[in-house]
């Protein structure tokens, strides 16, 4: 408030020596730019017509002036009212964004189907129209979620014997919503831990960094979706499809995989470490650096999967094929490959083989294999 006084101030002591500057010169200025050609005394015709022209254009100067000030006055007037508009209209939207979400939240609280998927949509549209509530509603929808489809109490290392059911739809509403939410910046993870996702339908979604580890995923649909940098330990994907989904470094630690299709998925660097994986494929599937310690990947197809680098160490791969599987780097440290299938010898000499590494007899009589597993050993003992 100051400053504003000030600066009125400033513009004020301005216009006063800008005027009196103008009527001086108005006054004696014919004298002062033209004295030598004017007669001091008696003048004539002629010296008239000079001063008449000076003090005309000191005039027209002067008119400018008062003009382009008027002009500047009205401009900043406009201008204020313009920032007072938007200021009001601002407040305004403000104030109805949040009567919507009032009214959002109430739905959703709400016994009835409708209401509550009205409510859920309802939010979604006010994500969409407003950034800074982005974040709430996010977090509002995994509670919703969290809350209507908490995981059953179950022991986690039994065997799952539920038969598939569809997902309630106001839960599944909740995650499409979730699934398909603008791309902004998010300064937490979407937290769906511990949560009844069974028969989730949510193809070409994007969950990248989601918290869905205790989840419940069987016979969920998940082709296709944005997983990357998930945080999926101890999650539960018997019969689940992620065929084609994007898992680079998501954390599958001690997941259950069972009849469960992930192919040509990307899980570059996936952590699949003591993870259980049965009946699976992961036929054309990505997994350059990941990690499968102590991961038992039985009767799974690895046909043409790429293993480039991956961390292998104390894995079992029971009866599973692998034809034309990538282990180029691969560290087989305790890697049990003794009754994998399609396994050649060029597949293992690629890898990097140690004195443990369990391999199937017929690879044992190739020459070349014997001689790499020999070598590791006597390494091994010199240590």
């Amino acid at each position: 408030m100051r400053n504003t006084w000030i600066k009125r101030a400033a513009i004020s002591v301005g216009i006063a020596v800008i005027t009196v500057s103008l009527f001086i010169l108005l006054w004696k200025g014919p004298w002062i730019f033209d004295g030598p050609h004017l007669r001091k005394d008696n003048l004539e015709p002629a010296d008239g017509v000079v001063i008449t022209g000076f003090r005309t254009m000191i005039v027209a100067i002067m008119a400018s002036i008062v003009a382009s000030l008027g002009l500047f006055y009205t401009h900043a007037t406009v201008q204020h009212t313009r920032e007072k508009d938007r200021e009001q209209a601002a407040l305004t939207r403000e104030g109805q964004m949040t009567d919507r979400y009032a009214t959002a939240i109430e739905l959703i609280s709400a016994s009835e189907l409708t209401k509550r998927l009205g409510g859920i949509y309802a939010l979604e549209r006010i994500m969409r129209d407003s950034p800074k509530d982005h974040e709430t509603i996010v977090e509002v929808l995994a509670a919703f979620v969290r809350e209507h489809a908490p995981r059953p109490q179950q022991d986690l290392q039994a065997e799952s014997e539920r038969e598939y059911a569809p997902m309630p739809e106001h839960v599944q509403a909740a995650l499409t919503v979730l699934g398909r939410r603008p791309i902004r910046e998010e300064s937490f993870a979407v937290n769906l831990r511990n949560t009844d996702l069974r028969g989730l339908v949510l193809p070409k979604s994007r969950l990248s960094g989601a918290n869905l580890g205790g989840a419940f995923m069987e016979y969920a649909d998940l082709s296709g979706t944005e997983l990357s940098g998930a945080q999926m330990e101890r999650c539960h994907l018997e019969n689940a499809n992620l065929s084609g989904a994007i898992l680079t470094q998501a954390i599958l630690k001690k997941a259950r995989l069972y009849q469960t299709t992930l192919d040509a998925t990307d899980m570059d660097k996936v952590k699949l470490n003591y993870a259980v994986v049965k009946n699976a494929s992961f036929a054309h599937a990505s997994m350059r650096g990941a990690n499968l310690h102590s991961a038992e990947i039985i009767r799974t197809d690895l046909d043409q999967a790429d293993l480039t680098n991956a961390q292998m160490m104390m894995a079992k791969l029971h009866k599973s094929w692998l034809s034309n599987t990538i282990l180029t780097g691969a560290l087989l440290h305790g890697t049990d490959f003794s009754q994998a299938n399609n396994l050649e010898p060029d597949q293992v000499l690629a890898a990097r083989v140690k004195y443990n590494t369990e391999l199937p007899p017929y690879l044992l009589d190739d020459p070349a294999v014997a001689i790499r597993v020999s070598e590791a050993t006597q390494k091994a003992h010199r240590r």
